[in-house]
């Protein structure tokens, strides 16, 4: 079973950079528990993405779910964090219909001791059903909305913003209000280019409108506060201004790829003539990636 390994931090403004500076773990299978602000933390090492946990006197709220075979280990975490073994969760909030953060859903509701509240927006609910891809049968205990969700029973508000057509078109942001946590899903991963899933309904302007949400709910760090922090899908805790960086990046590569295909360029040219030169590298982006995110732009700009 894996270790778990909890890194203290400091919950003030300089959360971000002191997740950065934690010495790595012994153990690479290690999981890692990163406080990030108020009542929330992030768990990393339980498969490919973050996973978001508010803790409360009530229990715990996870949001999306890592790999079935990673479950285990993760539920180990989260009880030794509520000291609650037998009702460490209360509920489990999705925020896209991305496969690998849905992907532990069946084995954990398999698993639980007590029945787990789940939210949902209605569009993803629709594309999970039709895709048969997760066990939505929970009856009572399963909440599908279609406006924006606040649940005060997790020890403060939790508000859902459902944001059309940018990964796929069942994609939400989960602000936790009190604790002043934004957590992203897929639409922003730190040091990553957006896998934008053109196929089931995502765009590259639903991307943008979604990653400019983020910034309006964000309070910048230098305000009294001291700032809003954000859990992207994948890479390290944010600030707004990261947010900002990564948004101003996206918009630029679509504005190349707009201006190549003005000029009649096929999309295999456009490929060739690099519009993500100068990004690559900060992305951690092989040919292979950057080719996918100009096809996803092409695709959706065609579409458009």
């Amino acid at each position: 079973m894996r270790s778990l390994l909890f890194l203290t931090m400091a919950a003030t403004t300089l959360a971000t950079a002191n997740a950065v500076a934690q010495p790595p773990s012994t153990d690479e299978n290690a999981l890692r528990v990163l406080p990030v602000q108020g009542n929330v933390y992030m768990i990393v090492g339980a498969g490919p993405n973050n996973v978001p946990v508010q803790i409360s006197s009530e229990g715990a709220v996870l949001v999306n779910t890592p790999p079935p075979e990673q479950l285990p280990q993760l539920l180990d975490a989260i009880s030794e964090m509520t000291m609650r073994p037998n009702a460490a969760l209360v509920a489990l909030i999705h925020t896209t219909a991305v496969t690998s953060y849905t992907s532990g859903d069946q084995a954990l509701m398999a698993t639980s001791a007590r029945p787990i509240l789940e939210y949902l927006h209605t569009s993803l609910y629709n594309r999970l059903q039709d895709e048969s891809v997760a066990d939505l049968s929970s009856g009572q205990n399963l909440y599908a909305y279609y406006t924006p969700k606040i649940d005060f029973g997790s020890g403060e508000a939790i508000v859902i913003h459902h944001v059309p057509a940018a990964i796929t078109d069942a994609d939400s942001i989960v602000l936790f209000r009190g604790s002043d946590v934004i957590v992203t899903g897929p639409i922003y991963t730190h040091g990553r280019y957006p896998v934008i899933d053109v196929a089931r309904g995502g765009s590259i302007q639903g991307l943008i409108d979604a990653l400019n949400l983020v910034l309006d709910l964000a309070v910048p760090g230098n305000f009294a506060s001291g700032g809003t922090l954000i859990i992207p899908g994948q890479g390290r805790i944010s600030s707004e201004s990261d947010v900002g960086e990564y948004r101003n990046m996206v918009v630029i590569i679509k504005d190349r790829v707009q201006s190549l295909m003005n000029e009649g360029m096929t999309l295999e040219q456009i490929q060739a003539a690099r519009p993500t030169l100068g990004y690559d590298g900060e992305h951690h982006a092989t040919p292979a990636d950057a080719r996918a995110f100009v096809e996803a732009i092409y695709l959706s700009l065609e579409g458009d």
